[in-house]
């Protein structure tokens, strides 16, 4: 029986040793094989389908969220009275962001043109694009400003064309149309004579250039060769950038107009001196769903099970070696009563 534990200690010995050699080894294994994940899953490769689809097809939601300041008393304010507004919204709208052109380069960059796409979300609104809100013409009270200091003669001229094309100092439209466009016989006429004096060149919109529209070319690094400038903006549009591209974004912004009162251009009427709100929106962007899961499986739940696991083995090792011992220890001490 003695013999039996001695070798059933030299076996736990043995088992013990090679645990606590395993947990070391992943000690410094470990860490390589996450590095080796990171860097599979960051640099853009096209020969990697998961991560090159989730770059090129943007998983992560956007939203922006749109709220109006309706004016209520558009009549009294053409007295002189102080304007009163209530907030429409929000009217939430769904981003997707989708590459296109890409082209990959001999120095490990790739360009590519990014288009984005604006979807209304009603269950997330508090109202619909068919809402009707009364807002400031920023035609006609912005141009009286930037025409103030014009000669009397100009600023009348001004006027009649706003007579002309019965262009008035407010809007009254749906929420749909100030936010994609809607037509203006106005914003024909000035393209047509001025162009590239509106940043519209079809229907006038708050957000008409938005959607359907790309945001440049862009030509970043893949990290091929560099992980640590994987991602980062060579250039936008030709124009040397040298920054990273952001996953989670916030933006937040009111547009406000300033109007009041302009000699000649009669549209102004006796409006007071006033910063006027207008709209007031905000676009984030956050990791969710799926994507979330498969970053939280590969750089938090698999760092953590490696970790846990170098340690588990090199603990249960001495755990085994020092049962070993022990076996060993009360064998030697059973052996000279079982020879007696």
């Amino acid at each position: 029986m003695a013999i039996n534990k001695s070798r059933v200690a030299i076996g736990f010995i043995v088992a013990g040793v090679l645990a606590v050699v395993f947990g070391t080894v992943l000690t410094f294994v470990g860490p390589l094989i996450i590095d080796d994940q990171i860097v599979k899953n960051t640099v853009i490769d096209p020969n990697n389908d998961m991560s090159y689809t989730m770059w090129r097809d943007i998983p992560v939601p956007f939203f922006m969220s749109v709220y109006f300041f309706n004016i209520l008393n558009p009549q009294e304010l053409l007295k002189g009275e102080k304007p009163m507004v209530e907030q429409r919204g929000p009217y939430v709208y769904r981003k997707r962001c989708q590459k296109d052109n890409i082209t990959f380069h001999a120095n490990d960059t790739v360009s590519y043109l990014e288009y984005r796409s604006y979807f209304f979300e009603p269950s997330m609104s508090a109202g619909n694009e068919s809402d009707v809100v009364t807002i400031p013409n920023m035609l006609v009270l912005g141009a009286a400003i930037m025409m103030e200091n014009q000669p009397y003669l100009v600023r009348l001229m001004i006027s009649a064309t706003f007579k002309k094309f019965k262009e008035g100092p407010f809007l009254t439209k749906s929420v749909g149309e100030l936010m994609w466009g809607y037509d203006s016989e106005l914003v024909e006429f000035l393209n047509s004579y001025f162009p590239g004096m509106l940043p519209s060149t079809g229907k006038f919109g708050l957000f008409a250039e938005f959607n359907n529209s790309n945001t440049g070319l862009f030509t970043i690094f893949t990290g091929q060769n560099d992980i640590r400038k994987a991602h980062k903006v060579d250039s936008w549009n030709g124009l040397t950038e040298q920054t990273g591209v952001p996953l989670n974004v916030s933006i937040r912004l009111q547009l406000n107009l300033y109007m009041k009162k302009v000699s000649g251009i009669t549209e102004t009427s006796k409006i007071s001196e006033v910063v006027m709100p207008m709209i007031w929106f905000e676009e984030s962007g956050y990791i969710d769903g799926p994507i979330l899961t498969t970053f939280h499986t590969n750089l938090v739940i698999l760092p953590a099970v490696m970790e846990y696991m170098q340690y588990g083995f090199i603990a249960l090792g001495l755990l085994t070696i020092i049962i070993a011992f022990l076996v060993h220890h009360r064998a030697r001490v059973k052996l000279p009563h079982s020879m007696m």
